[in-house]
């Protein structure tokens, strides 16, 4: 399985004929104090199989790592690949993340797995701004 597309996004939808919709792409979060909590995102992946991989179950895992390593998050499921499924098939997955707490400013990795190997990950970056009146937490 190979993972094309992995991004962070506000906002991520597939209509109905399959086409994946993206609004808002980021990787720098920045937030006037520490820990912040941003309230709402999008890890849209595009996992990609071989023919091989028909009739096959795969593990995915997600997770959230600070800078030194430490774990924030971690999400798992399963993704059934039918057996009569086309020679190369297309998922779209999009992870609603609500209320992400990050501890301080600094670098912080998701990391996406298949079956325990790591396939990419998404470099995200924690800033502090200074405060003023009625700022909170942005993405860019």
């Amino acid at each position: 399985m190979r993972v094309p597309l992995a991004l962070l996004a506000d906002y991520a939808n597939v209509t109905s004929d399959g086409k994946l919709n993206i609004m808002g792409t980021f990787n720098t979060i920045r937030a006037v104090g520490f820990p912040s909590t941003h309230p709402q995102m999008r890890l849209i992946t595009v996992m990609e199989t071989d023919p091989a991989e028909r009739g096959t179950t795969k593990t995915i895992e997600i997770v959230l790592l600070d800078a030194d390593g430490n774990k924030l998050l971690q999400i798992g499921g399963s993704l059934q690949v039918a057996a009569d499924a086309p020679l190369a098939q297309r998922f779209n997955q999009i992870v609603e993340l609500t209320g992400v707490q990050f501890p301080r400013p600094g670098a912080y990795s998701f990391r996406i797995s298949v079956n325990g190997e790591e396939k990419t990950s998404i470099d995200l970056k924690l800033e502090q701004i200074p405060a003023q009146s009625g700022q909170g937490a942005s993405a860019t």
